[in-house]
């Protein structure tokens, strides 16, 4: 998360990236599954506090997935509000699309990957320089 804030930086200099919210939404099922739920609660907080990538929705999603992982319907209603009133409050209604995924998360589409984990290390950093670069070309 931090070798990737440098050129992220250079993106969006006033959040911290995605890398962050991943770390806080590890935190967040850890505390969860601790039975710590308030914890857990003040975690997602955190998020928009420290002013991470997605913010406190970016965390609570991560938190719904582990909540909700045997209980596709609640997963379903959960994240589709939550997204819902994201999109309304941050006026974000791209987000809105993301509702798209559980089709696909739900597995009605198998399909699979295969790379190697070090690839991603690479390429978020990657193609945020790439993004820079098309951004200062335009």
């Amino acid at each position: 998360s931090i070798i990737s804030q440098v050129p992220y930086s250079l993106f969006d200099p006033n959040k911290l990236n995605i890398f962050f919210t991943l770390i806080l939404g590890l935190l967040a099922i850890h505390t969860y599954d601790k039975d710590k739920k308030i914890i857990a609660f003040f975690v997602v907080i955190m998020g928009q506090v420290l002013n991470v990538s997605y913010g406190a929705y970016g965390v609570l999603t991560i938190l719904l997935f582990f909540a909700y992982f045997d209980e596709r319907t609640k997963l379903i209603n959960a994240f589709t509000l939550v997204t819902t009133m994201y999109s309304l409050a941050f006026n974000n209604p791209i987000q809105i699309f993301s509702i798209i995924a559980l089709f696909f998360i739900n597995r009605q589409w198998k399909f699979k990957l295969n790379l190697n984990k070090y690839v991603f290390y690479i390429f978020y950093p990657l193609h945020i320089v790439i993004l820079l670069i098309i951004k200062k070309v335009l």
